[in-house]
């Protein structure tokens, strides 16, 4: 068995949910369309509603849609990303896994092969 820093691992998910924290999640693909400048992001969703929001306040994600599913894989191929920073020990790490839960009893777990 293979152990990972705690405290280490611990910064990468904290740096990876500061991203993330207090922001309107978005996705970039798909068939969803979005307009930006300096200041703002003017998207339409699939389903043709409009928003316009301060650009701050939005982080775009790769994903099709903005789903539990997406979300977790894109979380856990951001953290494989961050792991290898730590050259000691990625090498011995053959794959991560990742729950998200959307509520008290609904969520998804997803593995990240590494090597």
């Amino acid at each position: 068995m293979f152990t990972f820093p705690f405290e280490q691992l611990i910064a990468i998910v904290k740096d990876l949910c500061a991203e993330l924290n207090n922001k309107v999640i978005l996705a970039s693909g798909g068939a969803n369309v979005y307009k930006e400048d300096s200041r703002s992001i003017e998207y339409m969703s699939a389903d043709n509603k409009r928003y316009v929001l301060p650009l701050d306040d939005v982080k775009l994600l790769p994903v099709e849609e903005v789903t539990i599913e997406a979300l977790s894989s894109w979380v856990g191929e951001q953290i494989a990303g961050r792991l290898g920073e730590y050259h000691d020990y990625y090498a011995n790490i053959a794959e991560i896994k990742i729950t998200l839960f959307e509520g008290r009893q609904r969520g998804c777990t997803v593995a990240v092969q590494l090597t």
